[in-house]
């Protein structure tokens, strides 16, 4: 039998089209032959993602206790299944997004554990130099710079939230020329963020200046949000 609204060929248990969402009922007129083309034979199936979810986290909390127990009995010691357990509980957190409706939580929990996961890397690997000064604080600053845009997205003013994760970015860069000199000559002092930064105080300035005219503001908006 095939459905009377698109033609998608239709099993018996169906209660509705699974290609159209058209209805499935006592009343429902079906066709005894498919007038249309052959190729629409498939059928998209909905996926449970709060399920899904929670399976691929259990495979992967089974994965975390086995590698666990294979690094034991092979090493005697804990050793290369730190990665595993950081890598997994990465992944596991990544999927919490979608079973939990706190998802700045669950976003801050992520990057906590990206940065154990980056931490342990560097141990393991005699690299702490390495995470401390350069990637440990940039992934810190890029998860900053994403919270920062989400609160910035409940305010109205657009021009003063513009100008503010531009003041934020400056600071950022003053912070990130510091670490990398700190890096390559044990000094920390700044030399390119002053020519970068010049521009973008002058533009946060000049935001906040014109946020203030209300007649200007009302007819961004109007622009803007159509």
């Amino acid at each position: 039998m095939y459905c009377n609204k698109c033609g998608v060929k239709l099993a018996n248990y169906l209660t509705k089209c699974p290609l159209c969402g058209q209805k499935i009922s006592d009343e429902f007129d079906y066709n005894d032959n498919c007038s249309y083309s052959s190729d629409i034979e498939y059928l998209s199936k909905e996926i449970n993602i709060i399920y899904f979810a929670k399976l691929i986290m259990t495979i992967l909390i089974l994965l975390t206790v086995a590698s666990v127990i294979c690094n034991l009995a092979i090493n005697k010691t804990i050793s290369w299944s730190l990665y595993v357990i950081f890598s997994c509980l990465f992944v596991c957190f990544h999927y919490s997004f979608l079973i939990s409706s706190k998802r700045r939580l669950c976003f801050i929990i992520n990057v906590i554990n990206l940065e154990l996961l980056l931490f342990v890397s560097a141990y393991l690997n005699n690299g702490l130099r390495w995470y401390l000064y350069l990637v440990g604080p940039f992934v810190f600053l890029g998860a900053a710079s994403l919270i920062l845009l989400s609160l910035l997205s409940k305010f109205k003013n657009i021009f003063r939230n513009i100008a503010y994760f531009l003041i934020y970015t400056s600071l950022m860069l003053f912070i990130i020329n510091g670490l990398i000199k700190v890096y390559n000559t044990k000094l920390f002092y700044l030399t390119w963020s002053y020519y970068t930064n010049a521009p973008i105080i002058l533009i946060s300035i000049l935001l906040i200046i014109l946020s203030f005219n209300k007649k200007l503001m009302i007819e961004v908006d109007k622009r803007l949000f159509i």
